[in-house]
């Protein structure tokens, strides 16, 4: 590559919030440990030598993608997984600290929009939605979403209050958007879910 060698290209790659949940593989000739280390230290996934173990590649990127896969369906699933377990390097636990401080900060509003959230970030649509998308395979609205249920079922869990304050305080207005988005979210109603934590 003219201008930089494959350590720098890892590590700019991964200094860029736009591409650093992408995993990054590193393929070379450099079979030293101390080669391996600056590979690592470049926030490389994956360090390979050569001669290359093809099976072992294919294994490899098999399980980084099957991990990647059942922790975005747990997280979308249990009410107990949190955003920030879905993000791996220090670019993305910025981007999602930000994030999440952002949408909690308008969580009781229920005119907290999209457009707001994406001038707060200083992202246009499409990159928030590719971000996002990327790092939980879900929409922003679906993220929102998902994080105002979280927040509820934590409320629900810790709190002694009815189901009409939590609601107001994830900015959820009618009991029947709630009780289908809990539903879907979860596979349980607000009502099924209270029955089960007291028992």
């Amino acid at each position: 590559m003219p201008g930089m060698n494959g350590f720098e290209f890892c590590r700019a790659v991964k200094q860029d919030i736009d591409t650093c949940h992408i995993p990054f593989l590193i393929l070379t000739a450099r079979t030293a440990a101390a080669a391996q280390v600056e590979g690592l230290d470049a926030g490389a996934d994956y360090y390979f030598s050569k001669p290359l173990n093809m099976e072992l590649l294919m294994l490899s990127i098999r399980n980084r993608f099957d991990q990647d896969r059942k922790l975005k369906e747990r997280y979308s699933r249990e009410s107990h997984v949190e955003a920030m377990e879905l993000v791996h390097s220090e670019k993305d636990r910025e981007f999602m600290s930000r994030l999440l401080e952002t949408i909690d900060s308008q969580l009781a509003n229920p005119e907290f929009d999209i457009d707001w959230l994406c001038q707060e970030m200083g992202m246009s649509r499409t990159r928030l939605y590719q971000k996002i998308k990327g790092i939980s395979r879900q929409s922003i609205g679906d993220f929102i979403r998902t994080i105002r249920l979280k927040k509820a079922v934590q409320i629900m869990t810790h709190e002694d209050v009815t189901l009409t304050e939590v609601m107001m305080r994830v900015g959820i207005q009618t009991q029947s958007y709630f009780t289908k988005a809990f539903k879907k979210e979860f596979g349980k109603t607000p009502g099924q879910f209270l029955q089960e934590m007291r028992r």
